[in-house]
């Protein structure tokens, strides 16, 4: 399956709905905090001849979003208990395939806040990977599913698998490591195998920085969503007060 273009067509067509309870749920003292943002933009070569670019947005687990810029561009994010994507087609709400998808799109948050991303996380030793065996940890994402992160000696990520319900697991590995404004080395390379395709990432944009909710209200306007429009508000009065 080639997974992007998959996930594109769904989006336009399939409505999901989100229970009453965690819709009702404010964070508003954690989303508040100060706390690293990572921004990115790639530009992404397939081995069946497509391209397109990626840019990402990541604070937490509950306030990230993903970007596809193709010929059928795509807007997709997690805010507070949502999940929403907003194409030309209109904005619907999404479900666990889509929060996973937009996180497994973080491919430097995982290699940097992988334990804050994954659940249930424990050492493992001996995961093959391009060829040796390395150690590494492994966790599970809240919604299903399996991710290990795969460690050099000196604890540096080399990449990570993914195994997503339903799907046979996909490879991700790290290179061109370089230092970035902030003084911090990240990979400027990703390449992601999945079955017989290749998803060459050739980043241009890596920064590290610091930010609160009010970041991401300031970055991503509101859908047209009521319930995502409703979340926005109480979250842009928990911006505001955290602020006098």
């Amino acid at each position: 399956m080639q997974f992007l273009f998959v996930f594109a067509a769904c989006l336009a067509v399939t409505p999901f709905y989100i229970s009453t309870t965690a819709a009702q749920s404010q964070p508003c003292d954690s989303e508040t905090a100060l706390s690293e943002t990572i921004v990115t933009a790639a530009e992404v070569t397939t081995s069946y001849g497509s391209a397109y670019r990626v840019e990402t947005y990541y604070r937490t687990p509950s306030e990230t979003a993903a970007r596809f810029v193709t010929q059928t561009p795509a807007l997709m994010a997690i805010e507070g208990p949502f999940v929403w994507s907003l194409t030309e087609g209109g904005a619907v709400l999404g479900g666990d395939d889509e929060r996973r998808f937009i996180l497994g799109h973080q491919f430097h948050a995982l290699a940097f806040h992988f334990d804050a991303i994954m659940s249930n996380i424990e050492g493992v030793k001996g995961i093959p990977f391009e060829g040796k065996l390395h150690d590494g940890r492994k966790g599970f994402y809240p919604e299903g599913g399996a991710a290990a992160i795969i460690l050099d000696d000196n604890g540096k990520p080399l990449g990570l698998i993914l195994s997503l319900p339903g799907e046979t697991p996909l490879k991700i590995a790290y290179g061109d490591w370089r230092g970035t404004a902030s003084g911090r080395t990240a990979p400027y390379t990703v390449i992601i195998t999945h079955k017989d395709n290749t998803y060459t990432y050739h980043y241009d944009e890596v920064v590290f920085g610091v930010g609160d909710q009010q970041t991401f209200l300031d970055l991503y306007p509101v859908p047209p969503i009521e319930a995502v429009a409703k979340f926005r508000a109480t979250a842009e009065k928990c911006a505001v007060s955290n602020t006098q």
